[in-house]
């Protein structure tokens, strides 16, 4: 790598009082070091601000004065830093250190790229099974898509500040819905910039997240791209799909739910009519097609985690289809945005 590459750390907290001080300790031995880190609190209750300003004093904080979300978060940030670069960085999400210097290399001897994408790592974070499943099942869904991918996953990313300027970062009436991140990608690949993915830029989203929390981040992530779908919420990046892309989505909610919806009328039919068996098989039918669409993701959790993980993650992604069904019918009768 010709040079160091300059860059400025910028993380958006809220209540991360567990995980803020660890992130910033990682990010500060990297290598190539930041020369600066920005932490900009979006009002946090716990003790997130004194854990941050603990870090010494390259650590700068920013208390903005209310609860914003994300978005403004990272624009406050991204405007007071000083730097060429930009890494953004979500306060429960621990760099790996290795993949980043790969990745700052790559970014700083490749013109044709504005920025280098992260994907989440497979390892284990801390608290119940859903955060290992959010972690395992996001990496394998990002690296195995196309490179530049049609997605994009703003809890870890580098980009040329000029990049991020250009298009005016965030779009900041998303609030704390999510899914701005796909918005501001959209947004971005439109203006003519490349952002790929880098399977050794890996990070561990450490995030105590149960069913319920998992049921309800992709309720809202669902809700979220039909509102921008429908043109109600920022730019409309549909297009990036491919009808491909599009379908196996479609044809993994459906049977997803179809399997649940069988599974919950089985003791009904089984009482009532003869057709317990049929509903079973459907059942079963449903389970397997959405099995077969994550084959490699499956191989990927038995031969690693072994065949009662693999189980679990089927489970969890059935999961993960009813929220998105709900957050799509949400989506598709919401008269307007959603209140805060």
């Amino acid at each position: 790598m010709s040079g160091t590459l300059e860059y400025t750390v910028v993380i958006p907290v809220y209540n991360a009082e567990r995980t803020i001080g660890r992130v910033i300790e990682t990010a500060l031995g990297m290598t190539p070091a930041p020369a600066e880190v920005i932490v900009v609190d979006d009002l946090s209750s716990d003790g997130s601000i004194a854990a941050a300003e603990a870090a010494g004093d390259k650590v700068q904080v920013i208390r903005l004065g209310g609860r914003n979300g994300a978005p403004i978060a990272r624009n406050t940030g991204a405007r007071a830093a000083k730097t060429p670069y930009l890494l953004m960085l979500d306060s429960d999400c621990c760099i790996e250190s290795s993949g980043f210097t790969q990745a700052a290399e790559q970014l700083q001897n490749d013109g044709s790229i504005a920025g280098v994408m992260g994907v989440f790592s497979t390892s284990r974070p801390e608290g119940p099974f859903a955060g290992h499943f959010k972690n395992f099942y996001r990496h394998h869904e990002i690296t195995e898509m196309r490179n530049p991918p049609p997605v994009f996953n703003s809890s870890c990313f580098l980009i040329s500040t000029e990049a991020y300027m250009s298009i005016d970062g965030f779009d900041e009436s998303f609030g704390r819905l999510p899914t701005e991140d796909n918005e501001f990608y959209f947004r971005l690949t439109a203006a003519g910039h490349t952002v790929p993915y880098s399977a050794a830029f890996t990070f561990v989203h450490d995030k105590p997240m149960g069913i319920s929390r998992l049921f309800t981040e992709d309720m809202d992530r669902a809700r979220g791209i039909i509102l921008n779908m429908r043109g109600q919420l920022g730019e409309n990046g549909g297009s990036a799909w491919t009808g491909a892309e599009k379908l196996r989505w479609a044809a993994e909610i459906f049977f997803g739910n179809f399997a649940v919806l069988m599974l919950a009328l089985l003791p009904l039919v089984a009482i009532y009519t003869p057709f317990a068996p049929i509903a079973g098989a459907l059942a079963a039918l449903s389970v397997l097609i959405v099995t077969l669409i994550n084959s490699k993701k499956l191989k990927s959790a038995v031969s690693n985690f072994g065949l009662f993980f693999a189980i679990k993650v089927v489970i969890y992604r059935i999961i993960e289809m009813v929220a998105a069904a709900v957050g799509i019918v949400r989506g598709v009768f919401a008269k307007g945005l959603p209140a805060e």
